[in-house]
């Protein structure tokens, strides 16, 4: 890992993971999916939004439908816009 860490196996891989860097993983599921759903890169201004999504991951241990309800529910996915809109 980029940590310096080594595994030999999927399995320590997944232990890793699990204990030692979960919040670690939480950060980067809730930056990539956040990302897909807005359908634009991240901002300084989004640190928040994911600082709030990896904490319903935590506090939902890890449920991947906590991180959705959380994410459609965050400010930044209430108001997104549709560049290709065109009022009539």
């Amino acid at each position: 890992l980029i940590t310096g860490e080594e595994f030999s196996s999927v399995q320590e891989l997944k232990r890793i993971l699990a204990t030692d860097r979960r919040r670690d993983f939480y950060y980067c599921i809730s930056e990539k999916l956040l990302t897909y759903a807005l359908g634009r890169g991240l901002e300084y201004y989004d640190t928040e939004t994911i600082d709030q999504l990896v904490n319903q991951l935590e506090i939902n241990d890890g449920k991947p439908s906590a991180l959705l309800k959380a994410i459609i529910h965050s400010v930044p996915f209430q108001k997104r816009r549709n560049p290709d809109f065109q009022p009539e």
